[in-house]
């Protein structure tokens, strides 16, 4: 019980920090999502990952709005699917260990609720754009040049999907360190673990603009 409010304390923190950030900034991110100036990327968005996560009531909520908004401003929507696991190298060892640690979370059965809301997820249509599968977890490292052409001369891009900790981390940090500016919709990623997920945006909030669905609806007006 005491571990457990314990990390309540914890996320209850972690959101007053990052929502007074958000203040400060929220001019510049205001400006770039309501003027559409941006490219959506959206990785790993199937069903095999929302399967696995752990927020799935949140994560289905947010992104049918921020489905809705994007649609609204016709913004350009990038999916990718990426490897299961980042070593890419030739020890058959090494990465069987990696691909086991990458899907061991995968493994377990869902509840009735999970399961509506599966079902939920696989009648919903995301918007229009175009899908990739990229040979490396970051798109900036695939070898295909496919990903980055599909930017067009945007220097914005808007991450969502999953694994927080993994792909949707690894791939800021790149976009980052290649020149862009990294935005993260907070409630439109997710992972398999709380505790993870929440530990791994306080750390690409150093990286990133991170900001959830209700910063957006408090700057169009229209609620979720």
């Amino acid at each position: 019980m005491l571990q457990q409010k314990s990390q309540s304390y914890v996320r209850t923190f972690f959101y007053y920090k990052v929502y007074t950030g958000v203040m400060m900034l929220l001019d510049s991110v205001k400006r770039i999502l309501s003027s559409g100036d941006f490219i959506h990327i959206s990785i790993n968005n199937d069903e095999k990952h929302f399967t696995s996560c752990f927020s799935k009531m949140e994560f289905l909520t947010a992104y049918k709005y921020f489905n809705s908004f994007i649609n609204d401003l016709k913004v350009a929507n990038l999916y990718v699917s990426t490897p299961t696991a980042l070593y890419r190298g030739k020890d058959a060892e090494f990465r069987e260990y990696v691909e086991n640690k990458s899907i061991m979370f995968r493994t377990h059965s869902i509840n009735e609720i999970e399961a509506s809301l599966l079902a939920e997820y696989k009648k919903f249509k995301k918007s229009d754009g175009k899908w990739i599968k990229s040979m490396a977890v970051s798109i900036f490292d695939s070898g295909n040049a496919e990903e980055v052409e599909n930017f067009g001369n945007k220097t914005n891009i808007v991450f969502t999907g999953f694994n927080t900790e993994l792909e949707i981390m690894l791939n800021c940090m790149a976009a980052a360190d290649n020149g862009f500016v990294p935005i993260v919709i907070s409630d439109c990623i997710s992972s398999q673990s709380e505790r993870t997920h929440f530990n791994s945006l306080e750390c690409i909030s150093k990286i990133a603009y991170v900001i959830d669905s209700r910063d957006i609806e408090s700057m169009t007006g229209v609620r979720i």
